[in-house]
């Protein structure tokens, strides 16, 4: 007996001083990348050798800066070491063969006396990981050989992936993350790969790999959270900007805030195409941001970050139906937002309490202002989008409206004189991953506002703020359907019916790439047309 209490108490002991030797911040870095392109004009390894390191010695540059800063980690964006690819055959130029990360055998390509052919860029990346004493985080192409279990081969022999990797402080490769969910129009570049769950331990928290349109998506980022453990998460993106729920810094840090944990996003700065927004981000929302639409260059954020305490896995809510009882419902009209055909009411008087329903989402707002000269609507949905994917929405909104409340979905970054003096949001849903976003006139994305949430019931409060927006923006899981996402190839195969196992005649496949093509071009031009920036 006595034996089994000496050594509970040393468990005790070396659990709590554990516990005090971690440290109790560390310092992220993201850049915001001002991406130099030209990726059209690469017609072979070497041209496209030639575009990378135009990135790479700017990601060189940053990460002397951050180095200074005393930066522990760098996050660099997707697609930033080459930009847009037209297709299969340019993606598979741009990318190198990636081995798996391993602890018994690391792969530290910098401790090579000379730069091996083949893997020139893992090559450049671990050596500026060494040199900076950093981890480096960094979205590139992987190529792997087609093996003999697969049940088919793509045309060109291998397969190919939109790939997050990270290196150590010494320059060794730690992890390594297939995107999973891919954007339509990406299908044209990259196999889709089983799900993967990636993640790797810090001094100062454990770290899980997501990229861009993840994101949007219970698998692997939520699952990261919730059963392995993850306390930060790593985010490459090329992200595209939707407003007023689908803004990178307001949806990211919203992200970060329902499940507790630190959030460093390095975007695309694009601004002509809408990809504008980094940012590091916790539990209590922003820490540092940069939402630019006008400037043409990139920026380099470094900030401290508290570490995340997380003792046990993400506790899951009751599954029980939520029954709110809501004022009356005022009159109603609709509005399309990003394909989605929103209820909305609006806003009458310098005060009042407004609730609104559709389907199963019930939204209240309680508020006072000081002006009714700005139109002002609450707004909800419940349902499946469809635009570019199918996915589940449950949404409580806030949102400034124009032109007599027909224009609900354009940013005002200017002319707004209503102050909210006291505004709180609400929302009784069905899902309990619901993101809290809140964006002013002048797009500052500081967290001087509240996120409450039990159960199923969230509220967003705050005083003495003009808003745009104010939104409770949830993602319910359980009614997204089934997402079998087929590779180019399996396509190729169910189109022209070839045997399993062979790749399609010449000719197929260049119908198949122009098919694909068109099909990308219709798709971007649509979202072109109904996206309002």
């Amino acid at each position: 007996m006595l034996y089994h209490i000496v050594i509970g108490l040393l468990a005790v002991v070396f659990s709590l001083t554990a516990a005090a030797s971690r440290p109790q911040f560390y310092t992220a870095a993201v850049y915001d990348h001002a991406i130099t392109f030209n990726t059209y004009k690469a017609t072979n390894r070497s041209a496209a050798l030639a575009i990378m390191s135009k990135n790479l010695d700017i990601l060189e540059v940053q990460m002397t800066e951050a180095k200074l800063q005393g930066a522990d980690i760098f996050v660099f964006p997707e697609y930033g070491l080459y930009g847009s690819l037209d297709g299969r055959a340019s993606a598979s130029m741009f990318s190198e063969f990636i081995p798996e990360p391993s602890i018994v055998t690391p792969y530290c390509p910098s401790l090579n006396s000379s730069i091996p052919a083949g893997p020139e860029v893992l090559y450049r990346l671990s050596s500026l990981a060494r040199a900076n004493q950093m981890y480096l985080a960094v979205n590139m192409a992987d190529q792997q050989p087609c093996l003999g279990k697969h049940f088919y081969c793509p045309s060109n022999g291998h397969y190919q992936y939109n790939t997050e990797v990270v290196f150590n402080r010494k320059g060794c490769l730690i992890a390594k993350y297939h995107k999973r969910n891919l954007f339509e129009v990406e299908k044209l570049m990259w196999d889709v790969p089983e799900v993967e769950y990636s993640y790797f331990d810090t001094e100062f928290g454990r770290f899980g790999l997501m990229v861009c349109f993840d994101a949007v998506f219970k698998e692997p980022a939520i699952t990261l959270v919730e059963d392995y453990g993850v306390t930060d998460v790593i985010f490459s993106t090329a992200w595209m900007n939707v407003y007023p729920h689908y803004l990178s810094v307001a949806y990211h840090s919203g992200w970060a805030r329902n499940l507790g944990v630190n959030f460093l996003a390095s975007n695309i700065h694009y601004p002509k195409g809408r990809l504008v927004g980094s940012g590091i981000y916790g539990p209590e929302g922003v820490i540092e941001f940069v939402f630019n639409t006008t400037k043409q260059f990139g920026t380099l954020l470094v900030a401290e970050v508290p570490v995340v305490q997380k003792l046990e896995a993400f506790a899951e809510h009751s599954e029980s139906r939520v029954s709110v009882q809501l004022p009356f419902q005022n009159k109603t009209f609709s509005l399309e937002i990003f394909g989605d055909l929103f209820t909305f009411t609006a806003l009458t008087g310098l005060s009042g309490n407004v609730a609104l329903s559709h389907g199963e989402v019930h939204c209240n707002l309680d508020f006072t202002r000081t002006s009714t000269a700005d139109e002002y609507a609450l707004g909800a949905f419940d349902g499946m989008h469809t635009l570019e994917g199918e996915y589940y929405f449950e949404i409580c909104l806030l949102v400034r409206c124009t032109d007599n409340y027909t224009d609900c979905n354009t940013l005002v970054t200017n002319e707004t004189v209503t102050e909210f003096t006291f505004f709180s949001l609400f929302g009784s849903m069905q899902t309990q991953y619901v993101f809290p976003e809140v964006v002013t006139p002048d797009t500052n994305f500081t967290t001087d506002w509240i996120f409450t949430k039990e159960g199923r019931e969230n509220k967003i409060t705050g005083k003495n703020k003009m808003i745009s927006s104010a939104v409770l923006m949830g993602r319910n899981f359980d009614k997204d359907p089934f997402r079998r996402q087929l590779t180019i190839n399996e396509i190729a195969l169910t189109i022209f019916d070839d045997e399993p196992g062979t790749t399609p005649a010449a000719g197929a496949q260049h119908r198949i790439d122009i098919c694909l093509l068109f099909y990308g071009v219709i798709l971007l031009l649509a979202i072109q047309k109904r996206i309002i920036y």
